[in-house]
């Protein structure tokens, strides 16, 4: 019988029937947002935009890895596998009472979102974005490994162990054989042999949290064993359960795809999720604290890093060369950036930086594709290299407090328009603006007293530089070398030193105008050269500047105004 149904605020009359699809992974009835009521699981599956009572969603199903979905939202929530579940505008989420309902996962159970609604909801209305992840465990609580022998017979290796002087468990190898372990085997080293192709499922209980969970190496002198013998390659995905250990230590190996750690678990080991180029998407659970260095280190193609606000660092290579992920929100919980965090993340153009954050490390966004940013007040050093060959970055501002500024921080960032200092800082360090190409505006700090080597190196497009008042020293040699585009220069009259060559091929600077009555102090005769243009001075000032040292060379150029 027909019935008169409405779906996203719109009403439809005498509609005989709606599909709702039965494998979207979610625990409320999704209906496509159009006015075609005749959608089909694979709709939702794709990414399609639905509605459920608490608001509008994207359709996903499990294990997808970075399922379709509007990356673009203010709100997004994710499940473990880098599906988009619900999005929302920052207006629509501010409004909420609630987060939305988990959605239901086939083999796991959702324990929580790693963000309490509160805190997300405070991030948002100060930064206008979240990411939001959700933390499972594998229904049975224990843990499942996942793995594929396509060459046969394949030696596969695990360890675990823990300090309980009485404990119990099992290894379930998925081939239908057993192996127990307890506090009698001191090694906690098990390596067993598959003699046929195929896909298998271990999975690992204990009595006790475990300690210590690795495959494919044991590097313990007694008990010495490694790959080849234990091959951790085939591993495919690893879910945590309750008790598999208190944190992941050493490599876990493998062509691993996909990881869920479930709430109370951490991580110890320098390298415990790098190395691992197949990785698609990783949340952490609410609760973790400290990353160690170099956490998702190559891990080529992952996408996303969901964090939640209870990590305090992001530690020293944090996401180096991961070529996939676009977005990062940094929770308000992060104090300092450690060095280069995401350096050669060539994909990421939007990083959201909390007024938590006071320190940012050196080449911490080196070769990235970062478009825009805005950096709080909050932050004091901003380390050598920070945005070196950050070819998107348009435009920035310094603000007032970062009294810590590196070398070279936008080195080659050949998009580069305009930078605006807004504090104090008495140096501008050596290649500051090198090979900025398209730099056309530099707002400086006041109190500046030092200008350094190469700092508008091949600064190609500037037509006209104005260096201000305070300015004592050009230290070394070529800031304005090969400013190919640069006619008129203005120096200071605070200007009292000059140190070597500074205008090599600048062939179309017609004027220099120095400010001040007395001549600056030349360390070479040979500074003026590559630069054929027109010394102005203040007319009074004429004879002092032809007659003092090292001027001379350069003495009928020099004119009065």
């Amino acid at each position: 019988m027909a019935q008169n149904v409405t779906i996203a605020n719109v009403d439809y009359s005498n509609v005989p029937s709606v599909r709702i699809p039965k494998t979207i992974g979610i625990d409320d009835a999704i209906f496509y947002d159009t006015s075609d009521a005749d959608m089909t699981a694979s709709d939702l599956a794709e990414g399609k935009v639905g509605y459920t009572s608490t608001g509008k969603v994207i359709g996903t199903s499990s294990g997808g890895g970075g399922g379709g979905g509007d990356e673009e939202a203010d709100v997004i929530f994710y499940d473990p596998f880098g599906n988009i579940v619900y999005t929302y505008s920052a207006e629509d989420f501010l409004g909420l009472a609630s987060l939305p309902a988990m959605p239901s996962i086939t083999g796991f159970t959702s324990q929580e979102w790693n963000w309490t609604l509160a805190d997300a909801q405070e991030y948002v209305e100060d930064y206008g974005k979240i990411d939001i992840g959700l933390s499972v465990i594998p229904t049975d609580g224990m843990t499942h490994i996942l793995i594929d022998v396509d060459e046969a017979p394949l030696a596969y290796a695990i360890h675990c162990q823990t300090s309980s002087s009485s404990y119990t468990g099992t290894i379930d190898w998925g081939d239908g054989t057993t192996d127990t372990f307890s506090n009698t085997r001191a090694s906690g080293a098990y390596i067993h042999t598959y003699t046929a192709v195929g896909n298998y499922e271990i999975i690992v209980s204990s009595t006790t949290r475990l300690s210590t969970f690795e495959i494919g190496r044991y590097s313990s002198t007694t008990y010495n064993w490694k790959a080849p013998v234990a091959n951790p390659q085939a591993t495919k995905a690893i879910y945590y359960g309750a008790n598999c250990c208190t944190s992941i230590t050493n490599e876990i190996g493998g062509n691993i795809e996909y990881i869920t750690l479930p709430n109370g678990l951490g991580m110890t080991s320098r390298q415990a999720i790098s190395y691992l180029p197949a990785l698609k998407f990783l949340v952490l659970p609410k609760g973790f604290t400290t990353l160690p260095n170099s956490f998702a280190q190559y891990c080529a193609n992952i996408k996303g890093v969901i964090l939640p606000k209870s990590i305090t660092t992001i530690p020293t290579n944090f996401a180096y060369y991961t070529s996939n992920i676009k977005r990062m929100i940094i929770p308000n919980s992060v104090t300092s950036i450690g060095n280069s965090a995401f350096l050669m993340s060539k994909e990421l153009t939007t990083v959201t930086i909390p007024n938590s954050v006071t320190s940012i490390g050196s080449s911490v966004f080196q070769n990235t594709h970062i478009t825009t940013i805005a950096i709080p007040n909050t932050v004091t050093t901003i380390g050598g290299s920070a945005f070196n060959n950050a070819h998107y970055l348009e435009e920035i501002k310094i603000p007032s407090s970062v009294t810590t500024f590196g070398a070279s921080v936008f080195y080659l960032c050949y998009g580069l328009k305009r930078v605006t200092f807004e504090g104090s800082m008495s140096t501008l360090p050596s290649s500051t603006f090198y090979n900025c190409r398209s730099l056309q505006e530099v707002v400086f700090p006041t109190g500046l007293t030092t200008i350094e080597s190469q700092c508008f190196g091949y600064c190609v497009t500037m037509s006209e530089l104005t260096i201000p008042e305070g300015v004592t020293t050009l230290s070394s040699s070529s800031i304005f070398t090969n400013m190919v585009s640069l006619s008129k220069l203005t120096l200071p009259s605070t200007l009292t030193t000059i140190n070597g060559s500074q205008f090599d091929s600048n062939t179309v600077l017609t004027e220099i105008h120095m400010l001040g009555t007395t001549p600056p102090t030349l360390s070479t005769s040979s500074i003026m050269s590559g630069a054929n243009s027109y010394i102005y001075v203040p007319a009074e000032a004429v004879e002092a500047y032809q007659t003092a040292t090292n001027w001379t060379g350069v003495a009928s150029r020099i004119v009065g105004e």
